[in-house]
Parts: C-alpha cells; structure tokens; sequence
C-alpha cells in the first residue's frame, strides 16, 4: 500500500513529466516531417510517408493526452497509475516508430543520409533523458526502442565502419540510460525536497494559526508595546476597550491609560524594558463608551521585530473592584484584588497524554516538565481533576472546543483551581488530532469571591440585627436575635450571652441559641459563680476587648482559675470565643462562641462583623435607656419621683373604672402646704426641695401599695384611695383614717 507521501511524489512526477513531454514531442514531428523530406529521395518514398504519418498521429495523441491531464489533474493514486501506464504505452510506441527508421531507412550505399538518421536519432535520444526522465521506466523505453534497431543493422552490415559507428552507438545508449537514470534520480529527489518544504510550512503556518487562536480566544487582553506604541492587541483587548485594533494601533498606549495611573504605567514600561522584575499591578484603562475600567497588567520583555518590546497580559478585574467598593470600609484591608499570572499552555492528545507544554510557571505544574511529556492526566492529577480535564478534552473533541471546566490541584505551596479552556487541532497528513488547552489560575478570583460571600453574610446578619434593633423596645428579645443571628452567620455550635456581673459577683446566663445541624448539642445557659471564669471576665473587664481559646493551645488567663480545663476537657469545645460588650459601671455583657466539632481561627473581618453588632446593640440597649427615662420623665415629678398630674389622671380613670366594675367607692384628697412660699423665700429653694421630698415619702408611708401619691405641682399633692368599702359611710371612716 502506497503512503500519502508516495502518492503525493507520484502526483508532482506525472506533472513534471507532461511539461517537459511537451517539447519534446513537438520537435519529434517535425523532425520526423524533416526526414521524410530529407529521405524521400530513397527507394522507398512512400513507405517513408507512411512512416512520417504514423509519427504525427502518435504525436498528436501525446499532445492530446498530455492537454487533457493538464486540464483535470488529480491526486488519486490509481487514476495516476493508469496516466502513467498510458504515457509509457504512447512513449513506447513513438520510440518504436523512431527505432522502425534503423530498418527501413538504413542504406548503406548513401554514407551521407547514413550519418543524417544516426544524428537524428541520438538526438531524439538526447531529448529523451529531459523529456522522459522524471519516468525512468518511459526514458528507458524510447530510447531502447530508438536506438536498439539502428544499432542492430550497424553490425550487421559488416563493414568496419559500419561495425565501429554500432560500438560507438552502444556506448551512446549506455550513457543515455546512465543520463536517464541520473536525472531521474536527481529530479525525484527534487519533488521531494519539495514535498517536504511545503510539509514544513503548513505545519509552521498551522502552528502560529494555533497560537493566534490562542491569543485571540484569551480571556485576558494581550498588549505588545515598543517605543510607548501599541505594536499588537488581541480582539480582547478591542472587545474590552471598545476600540477598533486600527484604532488603538493609531496611538500610543499611554493614551487609553488613566491620567492618575499613567506615571505608574510608564515606570513599570521602563522597567520591564530593562528586563527588571516587576510585579502584576494595577492600573485603570480608558474604555471608549464605558469610562475608566480597572485592569491588572503583568508581562515580561519580548523581541519584537528584533528589538525589545514589552508583552502586557491585562486582566480585566472591574468587577472585582466594584463589588469591593460597595462593601464597607474595612473591605480594603482584604489585600490585593486577583493578580494576573501567565496561563499555563499543553498540548493533549485524544486520551490526555502530554505532548507538549509551555509556560514559565513551573511551580503551577502538577508535576516537572519532564515527567509530564508522555504521562497522562491520571498519571499525574488526583481522579477528579484527571476525569474533569479529560471531560473537557471530549467536549472539544465534539464541538471544536470547551470553556469553563475547572479543577482542583494539591501543589507544594497549597491548593490551586485551574479553569480550562481547549481548543481542538485537526488532524492533518502527518499528524493526529491534538488537543491545546489553556490552564489558567483562578485561585485568586475564588479567594476573593469566598471572602466576598462572607461579607454578603456579615451584611445580612448586620441587617437582621438592626431590625430587630428598630422592631423591639425589650432588651432581652434583642439579645436573643443577637445571639441567633451571630451564632447563625459563623457557624458556631453554640452562642450564648452572659451578664457579667461584679456586685452580685455572678455570670447569668441571658439567653442561648443552639445550632440545629448538632441537634445532639447540650444547652449550657444558667447561671454561675463568676469565680469560675474570674480569670477570663477580669481580663476582658480591664482591657475591654475580647479573647479566645483553643483545645491544644488553652489562653493563659483560663489556666488559673481552672476555666480552661472545664471548658475544653469537660465540655469538650475545641474553640471558645467570647467578645464582651456594652460596659457598665461594674458590669457587661459578654457574647460566648462554642465550637464543638472544629478548631476554628476568627479571622480579623469576623472580629470587625462582630464590633459591627457591637455597635448595633450599644446602640439598642441606649434607644431603651431613653425610652425608659423618656417615660419616667414623662409620668413622674422628677423631683418627689411621684406620679405627677398626667399618670394620676390616667389612674384616676382606671380607678373609676373598677369601682364600676367592682362597686366599690375610693376617694380623692387633695393636699397642699400651708406658708410653703415663706419658707422658699426665707430658708432658699433647696430647702423647700428638701421639705416637699420629706412630704412626698411620708404621704407614701401612709398609704397602701395599691393607692397613690402624686404630686400635681408645686405644694400640692394628691392621694387617690381605691378598693374602699361598698358603703359610703364605711368609705368615708376609712378615708379620715387616711388623713389622721
């Protein structure tokens, strides 16, 4: 069976053979036109005629043959074999007619047309090696046939003459056939010198086809500057711009950068430039309709048209920004948004074999260089990152290409995910299908998206908080929605909230959520002797900050007083935390995380969400304090702390209500001071203070816990007696005994 190489050689040696046949043919009638005029004169004109006839029909037939191939050529081998077999047919029969003329037109007596047929003759012999050596076989033949019959009449006649002119024609048709063999040796290596160069350039061509596609299917924007000039951009780089390629070509690229950040840019272009290190940054990119779009540039120094240039990957991380500035404040303390890093690049073939890999960042490789290339995906990748890379592989392998999977590898320095993208190489002659496929880190955009959404669950506990802040006026429904909320947002096992309390020398326990996916998990609210945490409430009380606690690493100030131990080997909790808050003269209140199944670490944006709520329930607990002097203030004199005249009237009409209800009378006394204005002006306000204060507890001292004392202002008071008997004398008795 014939390769593809063969065949292709086969093709290009038939088309060689038809051009230079051409000529060939062409001075071959009219030569023969020129003999026959030429040995007309012999005995035989008639015969030589016929001859010359037969050698122009044989002629035209080539002629005819070789337009018609010229016309429909093809690469189909047996076609070609049947052209071939056809042309040596025709060749060996011109050289047959050629070679006829050693027979009938030899004559001996006439040396002069002798000389004339053996010149011609080797000439055609001659045109044979260039006309029909691309076909050593069809060269062959001619010739053979040309020459063979003259040779043969040449000995035969005899003469020492005619015997020494056969020897010489022998070692002519020698040379000819080592000529043909030469040339046919030197032209076949020819085509396939040829065959082989334009082997070599697809193969370049397809693979800087490939790399383009690369570049142009990219998620990241590729900018190759030189001179402060836009040298070369990929079509995202246009796509997020929204600038034509002519367009950010026209100028230079300090222009399409923000007026702030372009000192910067320009630094890092000098930098690079001198083949320094320089670290991704960030910059802002001038969009044509959309403003300023934040980007994060890395690259390295490049030849370009043999002369440095600096090569920019710009990853487009407007997102991220936005979404950053729409947290709160101590978002910035995150650290760096994503930083761009080079993507890695292999080539796969249908069954994830590695065949080839580029890229500078080795430590992102699952395994060296070396022992990649050959080794499969399973060889080197954990299961699952080995069956998610080869489901991408046979998704491209059906559409072309494929976008989107991800996979998880253990490196040396930690965890990273790859997001694959591949693209499908069509198989050619030389080569089967493979497979590029483009390994980007997304490690840090996962990052940021994790801490992203627990921000989203610090803003919605937040929010939780303040509405049960705005909803309720109780302290310990607040508290309770405090501890739920909290508990809830950071997953503890269990949050409680004690009030830490000095003077009663006690920790009581307010309130305590448990969390549902334990349900197994013990409650621990009640209350307890304050010294069995007196470490730890000593410590928070003096510093007004919190602290925390692990199973194998016990905080110092639970160690003393034993706490530690109850807490982490008797209640087996692998991580406590407690954050006190809203301080009192000699007490607070303290908030205590349980995590019973996992040793946590609170991370400084928990402590931050937690001086958030903090603030929240200060907040609160202040709103009650004012409501409750707002009402005392509001009900009661502020000086005797007696109803005043707006409590008493709404008593009154409660009072009423009862007796009609109960039937039983009350009373209402009215009592004022006698020369009280004479003592304010003779012994001063403070004393008539003092003495309206005196009036006020005695009065009070002289009623029952269900009547009331009020004062209506200044020196008058009122008493209101209710409950008093059914009969109105009765009542009366009991009134003066009031007033005695």
């Amino acid at each position: 069976m014939n390769t593809p190489e063969q065949n292709a050689v086969l093709a290009l040696q038939l088309k060689h053979l038809f051009e230079s046949s051409k000529t060939t043919v062409t001075i071959s009638a009219i030569l023969s036109v020129i003999v026959a005029i030429v040995q007309n004169s012999g005995t035989h004109p008639g015969l030589v005629w016929l001859w010359a006839a037969g050698i122009l029909l044989i002629s035209i037939t080539r002629l005819s043959f070789i337009t018609q191939y010229q016309k429909n050529p093809t690469q189909d081998e047996p076609v070609n074999r049947k052209r071939l077999f056809i042309f040596r047919l025709l060749v060996l029969g011109a050289g047959m007619l050629w070679g006829s003329t050693g027979v009938w037109l030899y004559v001996a007596q006439e040396p002069q047309q002798l000389l004339f047929l053996i010149f011609v003759l080797a000439g055609l012999s001659s045109g044979a090696i260039l006309g029909n050596a691309a076909d050593r076989v069809s060269g062959y033949l001619f010739s053979l046939a040309a020459l063979l019959p003259l040779i043969a009449s040449l000995l035969l006649d005899g003469s020492p003459v005619a015997i020494s002119m056969g020897v010489s024609a022998i070692l002519y048709l020698g040379f000819v056939l080592f000529s043909v063999r030469l040339l046919n040796r030197t032209i076949t290596n020819n085509i396939r010198l040829s065959l082989d160069s334009e082997r070599h350039a697809s193969e370049i061509n397809q693979r800087e086809a490939r790399y383009r596609m690369l570049v142009d299917t990219s998620s990241e924007c590729i900018v190759v500057a030189q001179g402060q000039h836009i040298q070369f951009c990929n079509a995202q780089t246009a796509k997020v711009s929204g600038f034509s390629e002519a367009e950010l070509l026209a100028r230079p690229f300090i222009d399409f950068i923000h007026a702030d950040d372009r000192t910067t840019m320009l630094a890092n272009y000098h930098h690079r430039l001198n083949n320094e290190n320089i670290p991704p940054y960030q910059v802002r990119l001038l969009t044509k309709s959309e403003g300023a779009k934040w980007v994060s540039v890395s690259g390295a120094t490049i030849m370009w048209n043999d002369a440095p240039a600096s090569l920019n990957f710009l990853s487009d991380i407007n997102a991220i920004k936005l979404s950053e500035e729409a947290l709160q404040a101590s978002n910035e303390r995150f650290g760096a948004v994503l930083k761009a890093m080079p993507d890695l690049l292999f080539e796969l073939d249908i069954n994830g074999r590695y065949l080839n890999q580029w890229g500078t960042r080795d430590d992102l490789l699952a395994a060296t260089r070396s022992k990649l290339i050959g080794c499969t995906l399973q060889e080197v990748m954990p299961a699952e990152a080995a069956a998610e890379g080869l489901l991408a592989i046979q998704e491209a392998n059906q559409a072309g290409h494929s976008f989107g999977h991800q996979i998880t590898l253990p490196l040396p320095h930690g965890k990273h995910c790859f997001e694959l993208s591949v693209a499908k190489q069509p198989a050619t002659a030389h080569h089967e299908a493979s497979f590029i496929v483009l390994s980007h880190d997304i490690t840090p955009r996962k990052k940021v998206d994790a801490q992203l959404q627990q921000q989203l669950r610090f803003a919605h506990g937040l929010n939780q908080i303040a509405k049960a802040v705005s909803d309720h006026d109780d302290t310990q429904q607040i508290l309770e929605q405090v501890a739920h909320t909290v508990g809830e947002v950071l997953n503890a096992d269990r949050a409680l909230i004690y009030n830490i309390d000095f003077d009663a020398h006690q920790a009581v326990g307010l309130c305590e959520w448990l969390n549902p996916q334990h349900p197994d998990t013990a409650p621990t609210k009640a209350t307890y002797p304050l010294d069995i945490f007196i470490g730890a409430a000593s410590e928070a009380r003096r510093t007004h900050t919190w602290l925390d606690s692990h199973y194998d690493d016990i905080n110092p100030h639970l160690v003393a007083d034993g706490s530690g131990a109850i807490l982490h080997q008797h209640m087996n909790i692998q991580y406590v935390f407690w954050y006190p808050f809203a301080f009192r003269t000699n007490s607070y209140y303290t908030l205590a995380l349980n995590h019973l199944y996992s040793n946590e670490k609170y991370s400084q944006k928990i402590i931050e969400f937690l001086d958030s709520v903090s603030q929240l329930v200060s907040v609160a607990l202040e709103k009650i304090r004012l409501l409750e002097e707002h009402k005392r203030l509001s009900n009661f004199d502020a000086l005797t702390h007696l109803p005043n005249r707006r409590m008493v009237t709404a008593r009154l009409q409660q009072t009423l209500a009862a007796s009609a209800r109960t039937h039983k009378l009350g009373a209402l006394l009215f009592i004022d001071l006698d020369h009280f204005k004479t003592i304010n002006d003779t012994l001063g306000h403070a004393i008539g203070d003092l003495l309206l204060q005196q009036v006020a507890a005695r009065l009070s001292g002289c009623v029952r816990e269900e009547d009331t004392v009020a004062r209506l202002g200044g020196d008058e008071f009122v008493v209101l007696l209710e409950g008093l008997s059914e009969n109105s004398i009765d009542a009366a008795t009991q009134t003066e005994a009031v007033g005695r």
